[in-house]
């Protein structure tokens, strides 16, 4: 087969009525889910004026909050609470600690078009303490992905991702967080499938280890180590629970595999999860706790740990009852939050930076008012056949017939899960439009 590659263009629509989709499903797809939190509490009966019961110095209770699979949501939105909102939310329920299971960056234009600068300074105003790197954090090249650490100024960490010339680390493989008396190993672990769902240039000379042999690893080296005594383990792990991902891959065999360790039944092992976009709190394996948040800042998880007499315990957690709570914000009719005292000012003073220099680059107008809704939502898009598909392909022959390549193209095809959004209707289209539709910047290829 012979390739030929070419920067991909953007043509001037023409527009056709479809009958394909009945634009009132819109409605129903992206329906108002408000705000919800996932929380998982182990509770112990405490005095609630006295946090230090046994009297060591430190207090019994810590609460950890988490993301997954944001994807770039800077901003809010009917049905994703937005970083400026979520930074608000941490301070509400002092949170002690922050972190995140991968896919921060890239997901939509504005944060797309800086390959997510805007949204790693935003995280680290917002109070995250460590993250592990998804696949997606590979979509910018590798330059940019081992570079978000000291873009976050907090750790980025993937304890199975090495260059495979010389099998040393691409990123740090774990961290401590310290927070009211308490130690805490964290780890991060990224998913094989990364080798294959980001561009192949993107992970060349990279290998991707076992997810559980490398991350039971890394805890038995942090118990026997010694410098840090942990109390308790968090596992930020970017691997899923999609039933077509290898099984040895999947969140559910490690959170197993862990419990199975014997070593580790002194400790609370909580594993945070990312890559899937399931929204599940509460599974248990033993003393690991397996949860995730779903995606695109739709959910906060909380994970609030009471811990006994440490000196009697050896840092174990008790495991005990746990609880799914909702809380709501409230919105008007075109979308906008009007709940009182819910965002961070200084976090929002990052995001309204970027939208403005985003907006100044992709306002061009394209079309003054699209007369038609193109069907980009996720759910139609990568099940059947859309407009959206069938403009996108269409363009896609008029190039490779006039110009593009040196032979003329009979037919094209796009992946459903490469169209990202919709375009509305009665509004102007602007580049920006465009780009969220399609924002990964591929490029076209004939095969002949």
């Amino acid at each position: 087969a012979v390739t030929e590659t070419t920067e991909a263009v953007t043509t001037e629509p023409v527009v056709e009525e479809s009958t394909l989709v009945d634009p009132v499903v819109e409605d129903v797809i992206t329906e108002d889910l408000i705000v919800s939190e996932v929380t998982v509490e182990t509770p112990v009966a405490t005095a609630a004026s006295d946090p230090d019961t046994d009297g060591d110095g430190r207090v019994d209770e810590i609460t950890i909050a988490h993301t997954n699979d944001i994807h770039g949501r800077a901003e809010q939105a009917n049905g994703v609470i937005g970083i400026a909102n979520a930074a608000q939310y941490f301070e509400e329920v002092d949170a002690d600690v922050i972190v995140d299971a991968g896919d921060a960056f890239q997901g939509l234009p504005l944060s797309n078009h800086d390959e997510g600068a805007a949204m790693a300074e935003a995280m680290n105003e917002a109070g995250y303490d460590a993250m592990a790197v998804g696949n997606h954090e590979f979509d910018f090249g590798q330059d940019v992905a081992t570079g978000y650490q000291d873009q976050t100024g907090f750790p980025v960490l993937s304890v199975n991702t090495v260059y495979a010339d010389s099998q040393e680390l691409v990123f740090e493989s774990s961290t401590n967080v310290s927070t009211q008396g308490y130690n805490l190993g964290v780890v991060g672990v990224t998913t094989p499938e990364t080798a294959t769902k980001t561009h192949p240039n993107n992970v060349e000379n990279i290998e991707f280890l076992s997810p559980i042999d490398t991350t039971v690893n890394e805890i038995n080296r942090l118990i026997e180590d010694q410098t840090i005594i942990e109390d308790a383990f968090i596992v930020l792990s970017h691997l899923g629970i999609d039933a077509t991902t290898n099984e040895e891959w999947r969140a559910t065999a490690l959170a197993a595999a862990l419990d199975d360790v014997a070593t580790f039944d002194a400790y609370q092992i909580i594993v945070l999860d990312g890559h899937s976009h399931t929204a599940f709190a509460d599974e248990r394996y033993g003393n690991v706790l397996l949860q995730q948040t779903g995606t695109a800042l739709n959910n906060i998880g909380l994970v609030t740990l009471n811990f006994v007499d440490p000196s009697l315990t050896e840092g174990q957690l008790v495991d005990a009852q746990t609880a799914l709570e909702t809380i709501g914000y409230e919105f008007d009719e075109e979308g906008n939050q009007v709940t009182a005292g819910r965002t961070n000012e200084t976090v929002q003073a990052i995001v309204d930076e970027a939208s403005a220099a985003f907006e100044e680059e992709t306002g061009r107008v394209i079309i003054e008012e699209n007369p038609i809704w193109f069907n980009g939502v996720r759910e139609y898009v990568r099940s059947h056949e859309t407009n959206s598909g069938t403009y996108v392909t269409d363009a896609m022959v008029e190039y490779g017939r006039n110009g593009g390549f040196n032979n003329p193209t009979d037919f094209a095809m796009i992946n459903g899960g490469g169209i990202r959004d919709q375009i509305v209707q009665g509004e102007p289209i602007t580049e920006g439009d465009v780009i969220a539709v399609l924002p990964f910047g591929n490029i076209i290829s004939q095969i002949q």
